[in-house]
């Protein structure tokens, strides 16, 4: 990886996971500017420059013993704190990390370059939302949007929360708004359209729905939602843990 960036940027994520040998290897590499391949003999320059990110204090983990001191201050040159998506000063944020997801995503190649933008109300809506899972819960609600997506724009109907799809804010009256639409009958909802855009991959609509396969199936089961092959069909008649069932 050194090698390859040649002149360029190493960017090392979430380094505190990087186990105390790996870690001592890095820190020759810092100090000595050079490398060896692995079973090779011959020295090679490090040119590279080396960037890394942690989402945890690395000053906590080094009193803990968990990451080298000598390392940590080898890094600790040029330190950037950056606040969380949860933080007021992110909100312009958003938008911009929300369009890049679109851009770079590979969720669903079918779709690349199909959906090229994402409406005003959908921008509104992340920016209202609570963002605990940081910037990866930004990218796999945008990878979600795009698999419930049926027009060349991201809308509101597609910006699925993982704790509820009622989180988005709206100018309506919660009674309006739920009129004539249960909460089953929006769930059933959800799960089909996820199957269908999945192409039935019940692993794939899992993951897009956020739980677990085998509460996929039982709520299959529970909404007499008609299975596309006589092999998954079968596998339904299994009994389920009932601790797998949400009620």
């Amino acid at each position: 990886m050194i090698e390859l960036a040649a002149c360029g940027t190493v960017f090392l994520d979430e380094i505190s996971e990087m186990p105390l040998d790996l870690q001592a290897k890095l820190l020759r590499v810092i100090q000595e500017k050079k490398f060896r391949k692995v079973g090779g003999t011959e020295e090679i320059e490090c040119k590279a420059t080396i960037m890394a990110s942690s989402n945890r204090n690395l000053m906590l983990e080094v009193q803990a013993k968990r990451f080298r001191a000598d390392l940590y201050y080898r890094l600790d040159i040029c330190p950037v704190a950056l606040a969380t998506l949860s933080s007021p000063q992110r909100r312009d944020d958003i938008p911009v990390l929300a369009e890049y997801f679109l851009k770079t995503s590979q969720i669903c190649p079918q779709k690349t370059g199909k959906i090229t933008s994402i409406t005003k109300m959908a921008i509104e809506a992340l920016q209202r939302h609570d963002w605990a899972g940081n910037v990866r819960q930004l990218k796999n609600i945008i990878d979600r949007a795009i698999l419930l997506e049926n027009t060349d724009k991201i809308g509101l109907d597609s910006i699925v929360f993982d704790s509820s799809r009622f989180e988005e804010c709206s100018d309506e009256p919660l009674a309006e708004t739920i009129k004539d639409f249960s909460l089953e009958k929006a769930e059933k909802q959800l799960i089909a359209r996820a199957l269908q855009e999945t192409n039935w991959q019940k692993t794939k609509a899992a993951d897009l729905l956020g739980i677990s396969r085998a509460t996929l199936y039982a709520k299959v089961k529970q909404h007499s939602i008609e299975i596309k092959d006589e092999e998954e069909s079968e596998q339904l008649q299994q009994p389920i843990p009932s601790e797998c069932i949400k009620s």
